[in-house]
């Protein structure tokens, strides 16, 4: 399982969790990782399920996109046994069926 957000906020009581968080950028300007960035990595991961904190611009195009590319991509078509789609939900309990 992978986590993607801004800040850590999910704590999943599982073993075998990679939690991603986005960075800023330094002084400099340099540096920066963006929630985009993040989500594409743990998409490349083909973990079993990732979680994102809060999707609100571009990555939820990234989302859309490689379940329409399934095989390619690594994610299941969404008539395969076991596939999940995108969920929305306001608290944590909400997520947990």
């Amino acid at each position: 399982m992978a986590t993607a957000e801004e800040v850590f906020e999910l704590k999943v009581p599982l073993p075998d969790v990679v939690a991603l968080q986005c960075r800023q950028p330094n002084l400099e300007g340099t540096g920066e990782i963006k929630l985009r960035r993040l989500v594409k990595e743990a998409l490349d991961m083909r973990p079993s399920r990732i979680v994102v904190g809060e999707v609100r611009q571009e990555e939820s195009l990234d989302l859309s996109s490689r379940r329409r590319r399934s095989p390619v991509a690594g994610c299941r078509s969404p008539t395969s046994p076991g596939s999940r789609s995108l969920g929305v939900a306001r608290q944590e309990q909400d997520c947990r069926h």
